[in-house]
């Protein structure tokens, strides 16, 4: 989870290992969500 959302910031995140990049605030289902694709 992560205060940054824009486009790049995912895009680093994601280059830098991370398995999802999901921008705050995040609804529960979206976070639900994200886990569910782990």
């Amino acid at each position: 989870m992560s205060g940054f959302g824009r486009r790049a910031d995912a895009r680093r995140a994601l280059e830098a290992g991370f398995n999802a990049h999901l921008p705050k605030p995040a609804s529960l289902e979206e976070l639900k969500a994200a886990i569910g694709r782990l």
